[in-house]
């Protein structure tokens, strides 16, 4: 290979990843359906069943402290027996018992918050309700995490895992009239990461070229020891 071609293909690769650096990284999540295999994924969690918290307890603009986190709404919505900690039962006719959970409703104009103390890696949580048809979106400190879309009537348990840490999850409404009721218990999170970050494309784009460098300089070597 001349130096002119090798100098060509070091631009292309100064250009590919100054291009690709550009673009946003795209952080590893991988979501779970059932709490003893997000236990097994993400190894050893702190839970939070809110059973040491008076209740009933409103959370409005002002964030509530709950021990490890704080919830809030974005927004203050005026509507009786929503978005309160209260001993209620986590799905009627369903739980085999009342106790601590959180009731939210959020709309259009309020999200609900949840606020860490420290930057946790992993987060799941029993639901009952949750975008059940409304388009509920979930942002974990801008990372979007799909969320399953899930019969009102039926709790289940939602969680993901990511390798990136986040301090901030806000559930939201993607209609502009749309609105979601839903309840939560037994927040489980981790604060150490379980899956390993994967290179950023960039990196990657300088590693590819740069090898295809090297070789090409390794075969133009052999060729002169060969004349």
């Amino acid at each position: 290979m001349t130096r002119a071609i090798q100098l060509s293909v070091a631009c292309a690769a100064v250009l590919i990843a100054s291009t690709l650096s550009q673009s946003a990284y795209a952080a590893m999540i991988v979501d779970y359906h059932d709490r003893s295999v997000f236990d097994t994924a993400v190894g050893p969690t702190t839970l939070e069943d809110f059973g040491s918290i008076s209740v009933p307890l409103e959370f409005g603009s002002t964030a509530v402290d709950v021990g490890p986190f704080s919830i809030s709404m974005s927004a203050v919505l005026s509507v009786m027996d929503e978005n309160v900690l209260t001993l209620q039962k986590l799905q009627n006719d369903i739980s085999p018992a009342a106790s601590n959970i959180a009731r939210v409703l959020i709309n259009s104009s309020s999200s609900l918050i949840l606020t860490f103390d420290t930057p946790i890696y992993a987060f799941g949580a029993d639901f009952s309700g949750l975008s059940d048809g409304n388009q509920t979106t979930l942002d974990a400190s801008g990372m979007n995490v799909d969320l399953p879309e899930g019969p009102e009537a039926a709790i289940q348990f939602f969680g993901f895992n990511s390798d990136t840490p986040f301090t901030t999850l806000t559930f939201a409404t993607s209609g502009f009239a749309s609105s979601d009721g839903f309840r939560f218990d037994n927040v489980s999170f981790a604060t150490s990461a379980s899956i390993s970050s994967v290179p950023e494309p960039s990196s990657l784009a300088v590693f590819a070229v740069g090898g295809l460098i090297a070789g090409a300089g390794a075969t133009r070597r052999r060729r002169r020891e060969e004349r």
